[in-house]
């Protein structure tokens, strides 16, 4: 029975009269109303608590059973915790169908409100299929991607396989709460508690003197499926056992560990150790262990209070600095800059030069030879025939080296290391255009967006600037199918270029590790065309040239040369000048050795296995003709454990 039909028998009773608010039919406005209603029909007027109760329940009962089985937007987040740069799980309650079946969830993501035309200043669209079974309803999280806070709405409509609407929801979203989230997962509530008591900050300290950097805890009782599901989170205490968990939610948990995220483990409380044992070799200390990118704190348990005294010597404030502390910049995004295609304009002496030029040819024409042809009024031909002359030859000069077709650069980074053979992928992606088209990338693989490099949120362009007005341009946003394999469709202008950027979690058949004091193993079953390994604490770095799947190298017998110099220093690795458009010079063909200098790699990470695939690990394509112009695959191993 709907709200309508309940409401109307209703207010048909004699003895219960319903009040003007149910007109609206708000659910909301109906819970926060109650209470008046059983005051004054019960109370003051005496009518039968019988009869109150009746149309009570078939006005709540409905509303309820529609809340639960109707679909419908839950969590943003990890309880409006999400972090802008990565993916951020939106849960999805979808209820059992009458019989199993394929239904498409179709998001559109509102970003702001532009003023002027009343209308969002872009609209991102994603489309997912589920399937959903016949017996039981369904709790999903769907990633999306709600960048740095200007998203306004999210709106979810679900049609079935005959393309019939099924539900829909909307919800306004908002910025991501402030503060340092701080997730414990836990099934007791002493545990919860005492965790909590022993992490927190004095209330005194200078860190809450600001909401930004105040620790905000987030209590987990059911562990995540996902890893980007805990992206939201700052750290992860594990207060719980993990034996508990389904394989897929402990993997969940590493594969956050190693994306870059902190985790503190309490021994006794996890209590399975066989979960991250390659790590948790001998007694905890309070240094962290080095995982993948991230890093693992190892506590005894709550009895010991070393949690309490894990962040020595600066207590609170050191706990607020390592959660302040953000993830690197993307690898595949620096090395994508090495020898993706970029466009600049020509320098200023140049155009200097020939500006000059046309002055003088101009002059040499006009009040030369015309002067002495005694023809000054052909001027005003040969003056617009000099400046046409000279502007086509500006353009093309400068346009000889546009695209011919759309290109395709791609770069990918693994970063592992040499106790397991679980890999964080990091990819970025360059797409540059010869003419204005809608082109679809799509990428044959279980990647997670990151970031739209060149879609973030809508800035002000030149003409509103200038206009002084401020009031950005309305933007044409993305269209994206989620899932395997990843597509999105976006428009491109002429001579114009878009960058992206994807992560996922592989795992490979094995890692390159030690066999012994100086010998190296690669099982990671790929190939290198070259490879280097570094020691920075010895500043030496060996070239070691191809490596096989399989194949195993003795160090010993290579001649090591110097990382820095007392001339050199420590460089960074970045793009060469010059290229398209611009003065011609090519860049040098990418060289392993750059690696030694790449500023994104750990500073406390000591020796560093870096080599070069063969093949590209992630398959892109467009869905235009194009080239793929540079295609770099890279992967780097921590060997500092034993």
């Amino acid at each position: 029975m709907s709200w309508m039909t309940s409401a109307y028998f209703c207010r048909r009773s004699p003895n219960l009269e319903m009040p003007p608010w149910t007109n609206h039919w708000d659910s909301s406005y109906f819970r926060l109303t109650i209470h008046n209603l059983i005051y004054n029909r019960v109370v003051n007027e005496g009518h039968t608590m019988k009869s109150f109760v009746r149309c009570l329940l078939m006005i709540l009962l409905p509303g309820v059973a529609r809340a639960e089985e109707g679909v419908h937007i839950g969590e943003i987040g990890l309880q409006g915790f999400y972090y802008p740069s990565s993916p951020t799980p939106v849960r999805i309650h979808i209820p059992a169908l009458p019989q199993a079946q394929t239904i498409q969830l179709e998001f559109t993501i509102d970003w702001g409100i532009s003023l002027r035309d009343n209308r969002p200043q872009r609209a991102d669209h994603f489309r997912m299929p589920v399937w959903v079974t016949s017996d039981k309803p369904l709790e999903i999280e769907v990633p999306l991607l709600m960048g740095w806070g200007n998203v306004s709405s999210l709106r979810m409509v679900a049609t079935d396989s005959r393309k019939q609407m099924i539900g829909q929801s909307t919800v306004a979203v908002g910025p991501s709460r402030p503060g340092l989230p701080l997730a414990i997962y836990c099934n007791d509530d002493r545990n919860c508690s005492e965790a909590q008591r022993q992490i927190s900050p004095l209330p005194d300290s200078e860190e809450y003197h600001t909401a930004s950097n105040q620790v905000e805890f987030v209590i987990l009782k059911e562990p995540r499926q996902d890893w980007w599901a805990y992206m939201g989170a700052r750290a992860l205490v594990l207060a719980s056992s993990v034996s508990k968990m389904d394989p897929g939610q402990r993997i969940a948990v590493e594969e956050f560990l190693r994306k870059g995220g902190k985790l503190i483990l309490l021994e006794k409380e996890v209590s399975d150790s066989s979960f991250l044992a390659p790590y948790r070799r001998g007694a905890p200390g309070a240094a962290p262990i080095v995982v993948g990118m991230g890093h693992l704190y190892r506590v005894t348990s709550l009895e010991s209070k070393e949690l309490a005294r894990l962040f020595p010597p600066y207590g609170s404030k050191r706990l607020v600095k390592i959660l302040e502390e953000s993830p690197s910049n993307p690898p595949a995004k620096q090395v994508l800059e090495r020898v993706e295609v970029f466009f600049h304009f020509p320098r200023l002496a140049w155009l200097v030069t020939w500006i000059a030029a046309y002055v003088l040819s101009a002059g040499l024409v006009n009040f030369t030879i015309l002067r002495r042809l005694r023809r000054l009024e052909w001027g005003w031909i040969t003056v617009s025939l000099t400046s046409f002359v000279f502007a086509a030859g500006l353009y093309a000069l400068n346009s000889s080296r546009r695209p011919k077709t759309f290109t395709l650069d791609s770069t990918g980074v693994y970063w592992m290391d040499g106790q397991s053979p679980i890999a964080v992928g990091d990819f970025a992606f360059r797409v540059s255009s010869p003419r204005r088209e809608k082109v679809t990338l799509s990428i044959n693989d279980d990647v997670m967006p990151k970031e739209w490099v060149s879609y973030e949120r809508p800035n002000p362009d030149i003409a509103t600037d200038m206009t002084g007005t401020g009031e950005p341009r309305i933007q044409e946003g993305l269209e994206v199918r989620l899932g395997v394999p990843y597509e999105m469709e976006f428009p491109m202008l002429q001579w114009a270029y878009k960058d992206f950027l994807f992560e996922e979690v592989r795992k490979f058949p094995g890692t390159v590790h030690w066999t012994s004091e100086m010998h190296l193993k690669n099982e990671t079953g790929q190939k290198f065309k070259q490879a280097i390994y570094l020691d920075r604490r010895s500043n030496k770095q060996y070239m070691i040239g191809a490596l096989g799947q399989g194949q195993e190298i003795d160090l010993a017998q290579m001649t090591p040369k110097t990382i820095w110099t007392k001339n050199t220093g420590i460089s960074s690795m970045a793009p060469e000048e010059g290229n398209w458009m611009g003065n011609g010079v090519e860049r040098a063909p990418f060289a392993i050795e750059e690696m030694s200098h790449a500023n994104f790699l750990p500073a406390e990470v000591n020796r560093i296995f870096i080599g070069e695939n063969d093949a590209p690990m992630t398959t892109a394509k467009l869905s235009a003709s194009y080239t793929a112009r540079q295609t770099i695959a890279l992967t780097l191993v921590n060997l500092d454990q034993p």
